[in-house]
């Protein structure tokens, strides 16, 4: 009996002992037949051909405004489309791009884009850029997160020194306007000139008692000479020579013919009594014309060459005799 029991063990020793074998041949064969680490090498994949993004910068402390170099490297795999960079993702920092370049290797592109970058902000910053990248295949787009971008700012002004008191200096003396003066002083001097000729002028014309002292015409003719030697150079010349044609003219008339002629227009002088009576409708027309082109070249940017220039000092001349009185025809005559 006690035989038998052993053989019985040791049977069922061995019955458990190939069991176990099979059981351990069978779990080989499966590992064999399954790809080892099968959900590691898909998932590593992925994020290799995923985007990428990182911020490079060799400084973490600048000025405050102060300019300092900062490079934005992006990279995505040829399957990806990236969206266009954005420079709002790294404000509040003001950026000027200094190049941007784009290189492709083994099926993936590498973009590296340089700035000139300033900080206006007194406080530590921390910057977190990210973009997106689509696949050109259609899907859920892919975001790509630098990591966070630390910099500190200070500011430009120097530490205030603790010494003494520096008071500041007398105020230098305030220049004096040389030619400011002069021009002034040119000015009162050619205003007080044109003041005398002018008083010296009426001066002439009546005495005391009203009588002439000068004859109109007499006085009309020197006037005439000074415009036969005055040339205008510019437009402003041009217009005064103008007005002092036409103050000749019209004073010759107020005192010839006893009317307001410095006050009137134009059109009031001509048909007064005292003209339509004294000078005849030739000379009238003539008149009316002088004073037409007079406003002309004032007014109408009409030109005052050289022949413009001889033609009105003729007909100034011809005013002249024509509105002579008789008294006076014998002095100028003589």
């Amino acid at each position: 009996m006690r035989a038998r029991h052993r053989f019985e063990g040791l049977g069922s020793l061995r019955c458990h002992s190939s069991i176990g074998a099979v059981a351990a041949i069978v779990l080989l064969l499966g590992l064999a037949a399954a790809k080892p680490w099968a959900g590691r090498p898909e998932s590593f994949e992925a994020q290799q051909r995923g985007p990428r993004l990182l911020i490079e910068c060799d400084v973490d402390e600048v000025e405050l405004g102060a300019p300092f170099d900062l490079t934005v490297v992006r990279s995505w795999s040829d399957d990806l489309e990236p969206e266009s960079w954005s420079d709002s993702q790294l404000a509040p920092l003001v950026l000027v791009t200094l190049d941007s370049s784009r290189t492709e290797r083994d099926g993936r592109f590498e973009e590296r884009l340089r700035f000139r970058a300033h900080a206006f902000e007194r406080q530590s910053l921390e910057i977190a850029a990210s973009f997106r990248a689509f696949p050109r295949a259609g899907g859920e787009a892919q975001t790509a997160v630098a990591p966070p971008f630390r910099l500190r700012t200070r500011s430009a002004l120097a530490t205030p020194d603790a010494g003494e008191v520096e008071l500041p200096r007398a105020p230098f003396p305030a220049p004096i306007p040389w030619l400011a003066w002069i021009s002034r002083a040119g000015a009162v001097l050619a205003g007080a000139l044109a003041l005398g000729l002018i008083f010296r002028w009426r001066a002439t014309r009546r005495g005391a008692d009203g009588a002439p002292l000068v004859e109109p015409q007499v006085r009309a003719v020197e006037r005439w000479g000074v415009l036969q030697q005055w040339t205008p150079k510019s437009a402003d010349e041009a217009e005064a020579w103008t007005l002092e044609a036409n103050d000749l003219i019209r004073s010759l008339l107020e005192a010839r013919f006893e009317v307001p002629a410095l006050e009137w227009t134009a059109e009031q002088l001509l048909r007064s009594p005292a003209l339509i009576a004294g000078l005849s409708d030739e000379v009238r027309t003539r008149l009316a014309e002088f004073f037409r082109d007079l406003e002309e070249v004032r007014f109408g940017g009409s030109q005052l060459g050289e022949l413009e220039l001889q033609s009105f000092l003729e007909r100034i001349e011809g005013l002249i005799q024509d509105t002579k009185a008789p008294a006076a025809a014998e002095r100028l005559a003589s």
